[in-house]
């Protein structure tokens, strides 16, 4: 299940157990936060303190946990267990009570398993009993939906540009849209209408959409606004550290997508991205040859040894690599 289908589901029928899947980053996080907080509102209606009870897999106590999942709600038809999982080594005790507990659970207890990028409990996703909800991060779809409804329920209209706008800016994280769509909504509130100008002027954009236009700036030999994207990185104390790496990830990526005969979605598995991204890098990459590509790779590279070397400091690295690219 997506984590965008898990609303509608408890609604209409609460699972005994829940397993939420995601990666490590910002917006997984975000949206397996948000998936808890809305199975324990559909679980619980009151006496949360009495119906909630927390466990961590470190230093786990599984007969504990135990008596936790067979306890009878109060004053509730249900209570909720979650499961936190830390990083470390497999509790071999815990996984074989979970395999035998989950062939036969308690009817009025709803288990969440809160798992880690490379988790333990990867077998009990084949379970039928458990309820496995991605929480990886939304499709440009939903994003879009998200915003006009958000902004509607504010009585506030957004043009398809300034949604467009803001998906790219934030480079299709909801936990980023969710904070720059408040800032401009309560900017907007009198006016009631949000433009892409609007976008423009008031969001900030994400390290990764700056490295796109910079990419894009660069093999359309548009040195201005290349040099404008990097001074503006260096000179407002951003992530100074990443723009090489970010930069030789993002030429990596429209390389692979460049010479692949795959499908944009197999491409997004193969890279770990929303098929919604690849086809942006599809089209990006149109305008871009393989050849090309493949030596800005090599820039790259070549770029960073020298700074890892001592043989330029960071900042000159940048500058060089850029330079000789625009060349």
């Amino acid at each position: 299940m997506k984590f965008k289908d898990l609303k509608k589901s408890l609604t209409t029928n609460l699972s005994s157990c829940y397993l939420l899947s995601c990666g490590s980053d910002e917006e997984d996080l975000y949206l397996k936060a948000s998936a808890k907080n809305n199975i324990i509102k559909a679980a619980i209606n009151g006496f949360l303190d009495l119906n909630l009870s927390i466990f961590s897999t470190e230093n786990l106590d599984v007969n504990n946990f135990k008596k936790a999942l067979e306890t009878m709600p109060f004053m509730n038809d249900k209570r909720v267990v979650l499961l936190l999982e830390n990083e470390g080594r497999k509790n071999e005790n815990l996984l074989k009570f979970l395999m035998e507990y989950l062939t036969k659970m308690n009817s009025s207890t709803i288990l969440i398993i809160d798992a880690n990028l490379n988790s333990n409990f990867k077998s009990l996703e084949k379970l039928e009993s458990v309820n496995v909800v991605d929480c990886s991060r939304l499709d440009r779809d939903i994003l879009t939906s998200f915003i006009i409804k958000n902004c509607k329920s504010k009585n506030v209209e957004i043009e398809s540009k300034a949604v467009d706008k803001l998906i790219d800016f934030c480079d299709g994280y909801m936990v980023k849209i969710n904070l720059e769509l408040d800032k401009i909504i309560s900017f907007k509130l009198n006016e009631k209408q949000i433009f892409e100008k609007d976008i423009e002027e008031n969001v900030v954009k994400s390290e990764e959409y700056q490295i796109f236009e910079l990419t894009n700036a660069l093999f359309s030999k548009n040195s201005d606004k290349a040099l404008f994207i990097v001074d503006d990185i260096i000179k407002n104390k951003k992530n100074i550290n990443m723009i090489l790496n970010l930069v030789y990830n993002h030429i990596r990526r429209l390389f692979y997508v460049k010479i692949s005969k795959t499908s944009t979605l197999e491409l997004s598995k193969m890279l770990e991205i929303k098929e919604f991204a690849v086809k942006k890098l599809v089209e990006t990459a149109k305008n871009m040859s393989a050849k090309k590509l493949r030596q800005v790779l090599s820039l790259c590279e070549e770029t960073d040894f020298n700074i890892k070397s001592g043989n330029l400091d960071l900042i000159s690295g940048i500058y060089n690599l850029i330079f000789t690219i625009l060349i």
